[in-house]
């Protein structure tokens, strides 16, 4: 017998019996010897002493079989407190040590009472010491077991690992052969726990393969690999998996059968049964064809090769010969085509097989087996050691488990490429490009086996609509990465022709691009900060950068205003609406008393530092919008400092002057918020400064001045002191321009106005004209109906008509800045303007001779006239020569009559 590994796990014995019989010696038996004695005829004293002497010997004999219980009961150190391996040996020393107690007592007890004693103690010491070595034989019977158990289960960890099951099993084959010829076990109870350990082992092996293979085929990271091709063992995987899920038997037991006869895993009918089976190498076996997995699944893969060699190794005509059979493809070909031959191609085949059942057959087990794992083949099971060693039933079951492994792969494939497909979607939205696009065969190869053709065909759809969004990457990305301009382009590229055959596929593409313009353009403008952030990696490594103090808010806001230009983005915002608020937050929760203070959160950006005021004023509430606009100290500190006080609290502090402060602000503040109620997003500012406005003057007035001063004193200091008005806009007095020479610059413009410079979608004529007409009619009415409105920025004007922006040819509204109106005006200024200016800019000269010094001042006269809205004098001459045309009084007469 080889020597075995210790065992370090003890099995648990059970007790040997214990004796429970009185071994003591009966009462009886003294009593009697007593009365042998005194039959002979013994003294009294010889009786007597007798009678002490078996006592003794008896009280001995107790005392002997108290230290036999002792030695085999003890919980302290007893022979039941050793277990296996500590039991071997313990037996026979505890018989020595009672025998030696044994005779330790008959030395002690008188020679005539030895036989006696020997009668009584020989029995009772036979029967501990047989009591001792049963436990002892007990445990080490138990020990062999364990530790062969021990072996054993090493054993089977090894064999868990595929690669050393055959090796294993060959030791562990041994090892038991070995035990039972040792243990005098049959050679039919050898045999017995060969196949159990066999059978267990074989089981654990394929539960590690399994593991092994389903997590190499759920693929890193989601992507499940799908071959380029598929062989003939994934081929014969897809086919097992549709014909019967990798089942022998079915839910009751039986041999699975189909309705036309086909059984087992390959499903294979009785009439192939014989051919395939020879194709094998195997007889025919009716029996295994009907119980035995590995027999049934063996023949199927012989046939199916057959027809692949049969077929030259065409897939499709392959799979649709195991289902209709031969003859049928044969039929088929001469019919359809042959597609070896290139007359039709293997798709077009399989498509037009005439038998549904066929069709759908071919098609479910010729798309999907690309995605069969290779390494999970059905074949490759088949030739696994392990699993020939399975039961039949465990056979079936390890194959249909594999079957299920690729439909856990294939809802797996399938939910990872609608992640995929979602991605990629937002990738194409962003305007990135889409690094590897899922292809038709990955898509195909996740389709569900048990699909319907109606299923399979909105699976398809839904990758078509996936390659519909692809195609239009290359306008995505121009539309986010481009400016308006060339977004513009790249939808237009997209625009059909109505004469294109797939005009409705072309216009629903073009309209998702439009869409997507529209979508990105307001977006932009919007939130032009927060637009950025999201879609420019330049912003967004700034951003980084100053989240991380690396580089200044200067830095960080002319980045994005850099972006602005370069994309074209109008919208004067520069922040993310994000930070906006959150410098917002700390303004209003500042306890600070002075503007300058908080002016410096916004100055911290350096010379951007007016846009983000800018911003700020429009994202805040009226008070702090007002406050950061203002250019004078105390103005802006009085409503900072009072802003938690309501206004009816300052009204009210106001007293009596509260009512003249009202009727002088508002004529103080009509023009004013004529200019601002006329521009983008003026209603806000209108509000807010009509407002705060009379705030500050409440608080004048609450400090003592009367209503009116306070109003006008507040005018001033919010607006009247800034600003020069001009119908519905106004001139920042910053600018050191003259706002009549702004007024020329906006005639001179619309003067040179052509039709062709403004958009013709924008601001039409009558349609029912030509398009040329309907021009010039359009610019007829915007140059009738012109007004001028003030930037946000306060850096120009918008050309507007009917309070609609007039939109130029490059489609956005047309903007003049006040220097570019000033050149204007002061190129071609209107004669009061000119003459004005040279009042302003007086000169000495000395007349030429025949110059009527008289009729220049009359000139002039009618200038100063004129400008009081007094009617030009009527010229009558001179008396000292012919009366002459007045062109200067006429043109000023006309024009104080308008």
């Amino acid at each position: 017998m080889p020597i075995v590994p210790t065992y370090q796990r003890q099995s648990q014995s059970q007790m040997a019996p214990v004796n429970t019989q009185d071994l003591r010696i009966p009462k009886d038996n003294v009593f009697t010897a007593l009365a042998d004695v005194g039959a002979k005829g013994l003294d009294v004293y010889q009786q007597e002493r007798q009678k002490v002497d078996l006592a003794d010997m008896q009280d001995k004999i107790n005392q002997f079989s108290v230290y036999a219980d002792d030695l085999y009961n003890n919980p302290q150190n007893g022979l039941i407190t050793l277990q296996g391996k500590n039991a071997v040996g313990q037996g026979e020393t505890r018989a020595g040590l009672i025998s030696d107690k044994a005779a330790s007592i008959r030395e002690s007890i008188p020679e005539y009472m030895r036989h006696t004693f020997d009668q009584q103690i020989q029995p009772l010491g036979r029967s501990y010491g047989n009591r001792f070595r049963q436990y002892e034989v007990g445990q080490k019977q138990q020990y062999e077991v364990g530790q062969q158990q021990g072996v054993l289960s090493n054993f089977l960890t090894q064999a868990k690992n595929p690669a050393q099951f055959v090796p294993v099993v060959l030791s562990a084959r041994q090892a038991i052969m070995d035990f039972g010829a040792s243990h005098g076990q049959s050679p039919e109870e050898i045999e017995a726990n060969w196949q159990q350990w066999y059978q267990g082992a074989a089981n654990a092996a394929f539960s590690t393969a399994y593991t092994n293979m389903y997590q190499q085929t759920m693929g890193p990271g989601g992507i499940i690999p799908v071959t380029d091709g598929a062989n003939s063992d994934q081929l014969f995987s897809a086919m097992i998996r549709a014909e019967s899920g990798g089942n022998q038997f079915d839910n009751n037991g039986s041999p699975l059968m189909s309705s036309k006869g086909a059984v087992g895993i390959a499903q294979v009918t009785e009439a192939t049964g014989p051919e395939a089976a020879q194709l094998a190498g195997l007889s025919w076996d009716r029996d295994k064809w009907l119980n035995d997995p590995r027999y049934n699944a063996t023949i199927g893969h012989a046939y199916f090769q057959s027809q692949m060699k049969r077929y030259g190794g065409d897939s499709v005509l392959a799979v649709a010969a195991y289902n209709a059979g031969h003859g049928q493809v044969d039929k088929w070909i001469k019919q359809i085509g042959d597609p070896r031959k290139g007359v039709i191609s293997s798709a077009e085949f399989a498509a037009k097989i005439p038998f549904e059942e066929t069709r759908n057959y071919v098609s479910k087990v010729v798309g999907s087996a690309p995605g069969i794992p290779v390494n999970a083949s059905i074949t490759g099971l088949m030739n696994t050691p392990y699993w020939q060693a399975m039961s039949p039933q465990n056979k079936s079951a390890a194959m249909a488990k594999i079957a299920g492994l690729y439909d856990l792969q294939n809802s797996a494939a399938r939910i990872g490429l609608q992640n995929r497909m979602q991605d990629d979607v937002s990738r194409v939205e962003l305007g990135l490009k889409v690094p590897e696009p899922i292809t038709d065969r990955e898509w195909i190869a996740s389709m569900p086996l048990s699909a319907t053709p109606q299923e399979r065909m909105q699976l398809q759809q839904s990758y078509q609509r996936y390659q519909q969004t692809l195609a239009m990457q290359p306008a995505y990305q121009t539309i986010v990465q481009g400016d308006a301009q060339q977004g513009m382009a790249a939808v237009n590229a997209m625009k059909p022709d109505v004469s294109d055959p797939d005009f409705t596929f072309k216009q629903q593409r073009y309209a998702q691009v439009a869409s997507k313009f529209a979508q990105v353009q307001k977006a932009r403008e919007d939130d032009p900060g927060t637009w950025l952030l999201q879609n420019s990696p330049v912003i967004k490594d700034v951003y980084d950068q100053f989240s991380q103090r690396q580089v200044t808010g200067e830095f960080f806001a002319s980045r994005i205003q850099a972006e602005k230009e370069r994309l074209g983005i109008r919208s004067k915002d520069i922040l993310p609406t994000e930070m906006v608020n959150s410098i917002l937050h700390q303004i209003d929760n500042s306890n600070e008393q002075s503007v300058a203070a908080v002016q410096s959160i916004a100055q911290s950006y350096g010379s951007q530092a007016p846009a983000v005021i800018s911003q700020l004023q429009g994202k805040s509430g009226s008070a702090l919008s007002v406050v950061m606009s203002v250019d004078n100290a105390n103005a802006a500190n009085a409503l900072f400092q009072n802003r938690k006080l309501s206004t009816d609290e300052l009204k009210k502090a106001a007293g009596t002057q509260s009512s003249s402060v009202e009727s002088e602000w508002s004529d103080q503040f009509a023009d004013f918020g004529v200019s601002l109620a006329s521009q983008r997003g003026g209603l806000k500012a209108y509000s807010d400064f009509n407002e705060q406005g009379k705030r500050l003057a409440y608080i004048y007035a609450s400090r003592g001045m009367d209503g009116a001063s306070a109003a006008k004193m507040a005018f001033n200091q919010i607006a009247g002191d800034q600003y020069e008005f001009e119908g519905t806009w106004r001139l920042p007095k910053s600018l050191n321009l003259n706002v009549r020479d702004i007024t020329d610059g906006t005639d001179n413009y619309l003067e040179k106005l052509k039709p062709e410079d403004i958009d013709p979608q924008g601001f039409v004529g009558d349609t029912r004209l030509p398009a040329e007409v309907g021009r010039a009619m359009a610019l007829s009415r915007i140059k009738n109906n012109a007004e001028w409105v003030t930037s946000e920025d306060e850096k120009g004007l918008y050309l507007t008509a009917d309070r609609t922006y007039i939109n130029g040819a490059d489609g956005n509204p047309i903007f003049v800045p006040f220097k570019e109106l000033s050149q204007l005006g002061i190129a071609d200024r209107s004669f009061i303007n000119a003459r004005l200016h040279e009042l302003k800019n007086p000169a000495t000269f000395t007349p030429a001779d025949g110059m009527d010094n008289r009729a220049i001042n009359n000139d002039l006269s009618d200038v100063y006239r004129s400008l009081r809205g007094e009617p030009a004098r009527e010229f009558t001459g001179y008396q000292e020569q012919k009366p002459a045309e007045n062109p200067l009084g006429n043109a000023l007469q006309h024009r104080s009559g308008q």
